[in-house]
């Protein structure tokens, strides 16, 4: 089988391959309907796991995983559930996910009645009209749903659900195989030792972990959390290689403590870490640091690269505004909200410098350099770094 880049496919997908001991591109629909009776058998060790017991009800909802009438016989009815998902494989029309032309045009009364939207996470809306009637309207097969539903063998909570998606197999197949041999670890400790600690991951700790002993970095990484229980909750975040690098140089120069003081790994994670730094780390009213010089200028020189002329020319626009002692200028700067109001910025400076000076700040060509729109968050941001160490 194919990757889908679905989160939820591939996961499953790798938990299928680390199950069998085969590649993901040799497992078949028959390996799936030939051993539904081992992945209900793993499932069912997992989710009464006491460590991972909440991971079922906040996954897939209202599914075999978590309905309370089937407490006595919860590993009869996974699989019974599976067998019913594979049962319904045609040949009929094509999945929306996966692209493969395995679903039954007339799907069995039984199929209808046992799905709902808890199958499909963040594929089917949860309105007011019956879920099974929602689920007709989107074609997914058997395959893509029970691949789905096995992905819980690689969930982990962290206040919501997460789940992990690379463009890299060999990440995917070694987080896999690392997650099935903890499962296996928490289970058997689970029955010696009746440890009911929570099953909760700090995802800090987790992509440095995936960074230093998986090179991780070198891939793009996709962290999902969610919540598929009696509320749903989605989101997505995506950490580019470049991101990635950047967190393990900060470790590397042994700036992680004081990065994490100023809780920035969650601007790295929302995307926003280069709007945002510079607000974290200074304070505006007092013209001063927060942080020590080593973090800021380890930012600053990451997040912002400019060119070397562009760089002079906002050291020497920066200078000359320290020099005719403008005392809100960082503070003015900070404000700016928008291109157009760090032109008027810009333009306003260069006029107070040229009325005490009597001479120009920066030439024209100079001023094009420095107006450049596509860079304009970098340049503001070099510039609050340059009068900050002026000061």
């Amino acid at each position: 089988m194919d990757r889908t880049y679905n989160v939820y496919i591939d996961n499953g997908l790798f938990v299928v391959a680390n199950l069998l001991n085969i590649k993901i591109e040799n497992i078949t629909i028959e390996n799936l309907k030939e051993n539904t009776g081992l992945f209900a058998d793993k499932i069912y060790e997992f989710i009464t796991c006491n460590k991972y017991s909440q991971i079922g009800g906040m996954s897939f909802f209202n599914s075999a995983y978590s309905q309370p009438a089937f407490r006595n016989n919860r590993k009869e009815k996974i699989k019974e559930q599976y067998d019913i998902i594979m049962s319904n494989t045609g040949e009929d029309e094509y999945c929306c996910l996966c692209g493969k032309k395995h679903i039954k045009y007339n799907k069995d009364k039984e199929y209808i009645k046992k799905l709902n939207r808890a199958f499909i996470i963040n594929g089917v809306a949860d309105s007011f009209y019956n879920h099974s009637n929602n689920l007709q309207t989107i074609n997914v097969c058997p395959s893509c749903i029970l691949l789905g539903m096995l992905s819980t063998l690689n969930m982990r909570k962290s206040g919501y659900i997460v789940l992990y998606n690379s463009e890299s197999d060999d990440f995917m197949y070694d987080l896999t195989n690392e997650r099935q041999i903890q499962n296996l670890n928490d289970i058997v400790s689970d029955l010696k030792f009746d440890d009911k600690a929570k099953n909760t991951v700090n995802l800090q700790d987790e992509i440095l972990h995936f960074i230093l002993e998986k090179t991780i970095h070198k891939n793009n990484l996709k962290v999902y959390k969610f919540s598929n229980g009696k509320t749903e909750f989605y989101d997505e975040k995506f950490l580019k290689t470049s991101d990635l690098e950047l967190f393990n140089d900060i470790y590397v120069e042994d700036l992680l403590h004081e990065f994490n003081e100023y809780y920035l790994f969650n601007n790295l994670l929302q995307g926003n870490l280069k709007y945002i730094y510079t607000s974290k780390l200074i304070d505006f009213k007092k013209d001063e640091l927060k942080c020590s010089k080593e973090l800021i200028k380890f930012l600053e020189g990451r997040l912002n690269r400019l060119s070397k002329e562009l760089n002079e020319i906002i050291k020497k626009i920066s200078e000359g505004i320290s020099d005719i002692n403008n005392k809100d200028c960082l503070l003015e700067l900070k404000s700016v909200s928008s291109y157009n109001k760090f032109i008027e910025l810009i333009l306003r400076w260069v006029e107070i410098y040229k009325n005490k000076q009597e001479k120009d700040l920066i030439t024209s060509e100079e001023f094009d350099l420095l107006t450049n729109r596509m860079k304009y968050v970098s340049i503001k941001n070099k510039m609050i770094f340059e009068l900050i160490l002026n000061k």
